[in-house]
């Protein structure tokens, strides 16, 4: 009697499945903690298995048979090709003086806090390397750099491990020496194409969806996807493969059928290695191919055995593939809708007829949706506990909201590759029809953002399990839910067949036209949102950007608009210009680059690619980074126009008068020294006039500039950029005295490894009674001044803020009593009318000051303390 279960055939692939299972599980052995030599005697073991599966073939069950078979070919292939994951012993080597060395980019990761990360290839080895977002890599890049290995500690080797790398590695420098994967570079240009006609973060997730390209998608959007339990979403699967092939399969319906087969085989194939051939995608590429095979070759199969064939033909390829999350989940929730999603969304509509008539409606749309992500759920829950240690509690009803507009959005999402082909060669004035073809895919991606981030934001969005529990936790889940997917369970009743048709038939038109208005909702609700976006004419609109730790700033006014540096990540840099410039008006007219530090140039390069830009401003182009290369390289090569200035050059914009106030030509005239402050002390200085209205964007600008500075500044400052992110040696009391801002606004990133701000310069930016805004915690920063009234507001992301007038400002300036402010370590805004003494951390304040803030209460809400 064989010891396995008598599963039916077609619900876990027979003996197929067995094999494909077994060998997983002899493939998972290989990530034991021993040296490469006992592993590979582990591998020599399990060769000696599959050989007596096939010496025994007659005294032993077929399923054992099957079973040391899988576990044979797993060993066999071991032995021959080398071991799947680096032995324990293999980083040890590594982790040397490090040399300046030539390597190729293997894989390109999702950036983490604005820096890219890429696995490269060093001789035998591989290398998980963060480097500076600039120059962009892609797979196949051979590059230059200098590897500083990170110190490796037990943990981290496992961690590797598992990603079948040896050692991580950062580089603050990389010289691009070439491309050589041709795939990689049409993919590349592909996302490029569709990022050019849907704004961000839209462009990046339909670039991941459509062509594998998961690196585009925004960071902060990529983490609602995770917490949210919509990861799958945007990894490729079975519905892309079957998209593609629905499409190949009409465009090559006039060919017989056997040969239309093999075409689809082929077809599978290809777009498995052309979007990426991530794990996910691969598995769904060969069950298609296996079970397209199995038609052609006339023989008998089911979706089970060709997902058994799918599995054990990747396992054998690289067995490493068993340790990828994205596989693991794949294949298992997969083989969890093969063995009871139909079964389950028949009892779902039998269920939703015991239903009040009110709810049976709605319910006949997702009661079977809801069966099919429970089988998922169930198959899978398992290893996400074990894995990530936390369960998305709103995963099932958030994947019902988006799952509907996926396949529209991805053939939407096609032809914004056309479209944004033509985008770049096409004259600006045609640039609005591109975006007007290309809006139901903004809508459609927009749409599934927007889900994604405010479902990221619901009550209860997870579950947490300790770290100590996670793998108990995991393994019961896991048997729970299997045991619920392989129990025999009763045949449900059947309604008569003409009855399910017609009702079926009705539900399927009801949804049609349902889907088909939502859709047009979503593209009516994009196209509002862009057109309410964009600044109006008769304004002057200045947006200081969360970008993270860095500088960006938008001005707009009379339709023209000027961008004062880009922040330290593309990404971020581009998600905030599009949600303020609408996607048929992707230009920029006057491009200013402060000075040549990371944090203010690294998100120039990419701009170039989305924006038509009208000009480019500078003062010191010598020293800066890699982000300053790459700025220096286009410049060159795009042809862009290039105007240096310095103090005591003026331009307008729209109505606004713009002046240069630093630096100046005898201070450019010295070279630079390599020390930050020096580039620093270059940085562009403008001051903004319009209508009564003034702003002065500092740049990084040092103390030992504003004697300078304050010298030029005539009459008082409305808004001040405040500089050098509120760093402990920038904004001294007699610069702020000079400026006199009734707002003061700090760009400057949450937890910034610089310290950035310090108490001691929020103080002196508000002990005149002005406002403090910072965009680490209050997100966008913009101000609006009505150029008919000169009146003008400030908002963030977390509300309205109240601006003194200047009258209050000077008529409580003076109450101020000037000694040095001791400010909590608490990081919040304060309503310091309310606050009582005590909660201000022993700020001292003059009693005048206490009452004249109870008199003017309206305003100081916006004051903000730093630590």
């Amino acid at each position: 009697m064989s010891v396995f279960p008598a599963l039916p055939e077609g619900r876990l692939g027979g003996r197929a499945g067995t094999v494909a299972i077994c060998a997983i599980v002899a493939a998972h052995l290989f990530i034991l903690p021993l040296p490469g030599g006992r592993l590979l005697l582990l591998a020599h073991l399990f060769a000696i298995c599959g050989a007596v599966a096939f010496a025994a073939s007659g005294t032993i069950s077929p399923r054992v048979r099957a079973a040391l078979l899988g576990v044979g070919l797993v060993g066999i292939r071991v032995s021959l090709g080398g071991l799947p994951l680096p032995a324990i012993d293999a980083a040890r080597d590594l982790a040397v003086d490090p040399p300046n060395v030539q390597v190729t980019v293997a894989a390109v990761l999702a950036p983490l806090r604005g820096e890219q990360r890429v696995i490269v290839e060093l001789g035998s080895a591989r290398v998980l390397v963060s480097t500076p977002p600039n120059p962009q890599l892609f797979v196949g890049d051979e590059i230059e750099c200098q590897l500083d290995f990170a110190e490796l500690s037990g943990s981290s080797i496992e961690r590797l491990r598992v990603r079948g790398v040896s050692a991580s590695a950062q580089t603050r420098s990389v010289r691009l020496q070439g491309h050589r994967n041709f795939i990689e570079i049409i993919r590349n240009r592909f996302g490029d194409d569709i990022e050019r006609v849907i704004p961000a973060p839209a462009g990046g997730l339909a670039a991941a969806i459509t062509i594998g390209l998961r690196e585009r998608v925004d960071e902060r959007l990529a983490t609602a996807f995770t917490a949210t339990g919509l990861g799958h979403i945007v990894a490729l699967s079975g519905w892309n493969v079957a998209i593609v092939l629905g499409a190949v399969g009409r465009a090559l319906s006039g060919l017989p059928l056997r040969r239309r087969r093999w075409a689809l085989v082929a077809a599978a194939m290809l777009f498995g290695i052309f979007a990426g051939a991530s794990p996910s995608v691969i598995r769904a590429s060969f069950m298609a191919a296996a079970a397209l095979i199995g038609a052609a070759s006339g023989r008998r199969g089911s979706g089970a055995i060709a997902l058994a064939h799918a599995v054990l033909a990747l396992t054998l390829l690289d067995p490493a593939i068993v340790f990828d999350a994205g596989f693991r989940l794949s294949a298992l929730a997969t083989a969890g809708l093969l063995a009871r999603a139909q079964e389950w969304s028949n009892r779902a509509a039998l269920m939703g007829e015991k239903f009040p008539g009110v709810v049976q409606t709605p319910w006949r749309f997702i009661g079977g949706d809801v069966a099919i992500s429970i089988a998922a759920q169930a198959a899978t829950l398992g290893v996400v506990i074990a894995l990530f240690g936390r369960v998305a509690l709103w995963s099932i009803p958030l994947t019902l909201l988006i799952a509907p507009l996926i396949p529209l959005a991805t053939a939407a999402a096609v032809i914004a590759v056309v479209v944004g082909e033509l985008a770049s060669v096409l004259p600006s004035a045609l640039l609005p029809l591109t975006s007007a073809l290309a809006q139901p895919a903004t809508a459609l991606f927009q749409a599934c953002a927007v889900v994604a981030s405010e479902g990221a934001k619901l009550p209860g969005g997870a579950l947490v399990v300790p770290r100590s529990a996670t793998i108990p936790i995991g393994l019961l889940s896991t048997a729970i839910g299997w045991v619920a997917l392989l129990r025999p369970y009763g045949s449900p009743p059947l309604a008569s067949v003409d009855e399910t048709e017609n009702e079926s038939a009705a539900d399927r038109r009801l949804g049609q036209k349902l889907l088909a208005a939502t859709c047009v909702l979503l593209l009516l609700g994009s196209l509002a949102n862009s057109y309410a976006s964009a600044a109006p004419r008769d304004t002057l609109r200045i947006s200081v950007l969360d970008v993270g730790q860095g500088d960006a700033i938008l001005v707009e006014t009379g339709g023209r608009r000027m961008l004062v540096d880009g922040g330290p990540d593309p990404a971020r840099l581009l998600t905030e210009l599009d949600a303020l410039i609408p996607s048929w008006d992707r230009r920029i007219d006057i491009l200013v680059a402060s000075h040549p530090h990371e944090d203010h140039l690294a998100g120039l390069p990419r701009l170039i690619d989305r924006f038509r830009i009208g000009g480019v401003l500078g003062a010191e182009e010598r020293g800066g980074g890699p982000a300053s290369a790459a700025w220096r390289r286009i410049l060159d090569t795009e042809r862009l126009q290039y105007r240096s200035v310095h103090a005591g050059d003026a331009f307008s914009l729209g109505q606004a008068s713009i002046s240069v106030l630093w630096p100046d030509t005898a201070y450019l005239a010295a070279e630079p020294t390599n020390d930050g402050r020096s580039l620093n002390n270059r940085s562009v200085v403008l001051r903004i006039d319009v209508h009564g209205f003034s702003a002065l964007l500092t740049g990084d600008i040092e103390a030992d500039i504003d004697p300078q500075i304050a010298a030029r500044i005539t009459t008082p400052i409305d808004l001040l950029k405040a500089p050098h992110h509120g760093s402990g040696t920038s904004a001294s009391r007699l610069f702020i005295t000079a400026a006199d801002p009734r707002i003061s606004i700090v760009s400057v990133g949450v937890g910034n490894s610089y310290g950035h701000p310090v108490a001691g310069t929020i103080a002196r930016l508000s002990e005149r009674g002005g406002l403090v805004a910072r965009t680490d915690l209050q997100g966008r920063v913009v101000t609006v001044v009505d150029l008919e009234t000169g009146a003008w507001h400030t908002s963030t992301s977390a509300g309205e803020m109240a601006v003194p007038s200047r009258a209050e400002i000077e008529r409580l300036g003076s109450a101020f009593e000037r000694v040095g402010l001791r400010v909590t370590d608490a990081v919040q805004p304060l309503r310091l009318a309310d606050a009582p003494l005590a909660a201000l951390g022993g700020c001292r304040l003059a009693s005048a000051t206490i009452r004249a803030w109870k008199a003017h209460g309206s305003f100081s809400r916006g004051v903000t303390t730093s630590s």
